[in-house]
């Protein structure tokens, strides 16, 4: 059949340039990562989108999500100023806290949402790594559904996943890759979700472009 050939072409000319991409993606995130590791003197943050930081990292997060949940959302915000960024290592840092979340989901049906917002009051871009999976473990800290508290500073390898042989390393890289664009990394809880785990970088006054609207 000359369509169904057609159509089979193209799926793979797409998976081809999406293959492409992603390891386009990676040599960059290694570059970065060097660069990281020796302090970035040969690399210097720039304005970027917060959205399309957040996109590329739930694109690259969609397969492994769909191991875990049948409810992997995305929701950005809208027009939201741009951020000095180390894109590669952002993306990685937001990868790295799905990764987290989806693993500590109870079941298929539990929701894992990342969301971007601007928070008025502080200047700051929000990432929001949301999670209805079973929470932090009592001695990380307490919740407050009414008014949720920070978690203490996490420790390195401090882990939930011991037994399957977690070392904790991910939330202390994580923290100092969101330190090294002068943000901080907050865990809280609500009444929506078990655990939501905010990445905050200040804007650097640009601003995106226009609205987006929520997707799957």
């Amino acid at each position: 059949d000359p369509d169904r050939i057609g159509e089979t072409a193209e799926r793979a000319e797409a998976f081809l340039a999406e293959i492409e991409e992603a390891s386009g993606r990676i040599e960059n995130v290694i570059r970065s990562v060097k660069e990281f590791a020796r302090g970035g003197a040969d690399e210097k943050p720039t304005p970027f989108d917060p959205n399309r930081i957040a996109e590329t990292a739930v694109r690259f997060s969609r397969i492994l999500a769909k191991q875990f949940t049948d409810r992997f959302h995305y929701t950005p915000g809208e027009n939201l100023p741009q951020i000095a960024a180390y894109p590669g290592l952002l993306e990685q840092a937001l990868i790295n806290l799905i990764k987290n979340a989806c693993e500590a989901l109870p079941a298929r049906s539990s929701l894992v949402e990342l969301r971007t917002a601007l928070d008025p009051n502080t200047g700051e871009i929000v990432f929001a790594v949301c999670d209805e999976g079973s929470g932090m473990p009592d001695s990380a800290g307490s919740f407050n559904g009414d008014a949720p508290d920070n978690l203490p500073p996490a420790s390195p390898f401090t882990t939930t996943k011991a037994d399957s042989g977690g070392t904790g390393l991910g939330v202390t890289i994580v923290r100092t890759i969101v330190e090294r664009h002068g943000g901080a990394l907050r865990f809280l809880a609500s009444e929506e979700f078990a655990t939501v785990v905010e990445v905050r970088v200040p804007e650097c006054g640009a601003r995106s472009g226009g609205a987006h609207e929520p997707h799957d």
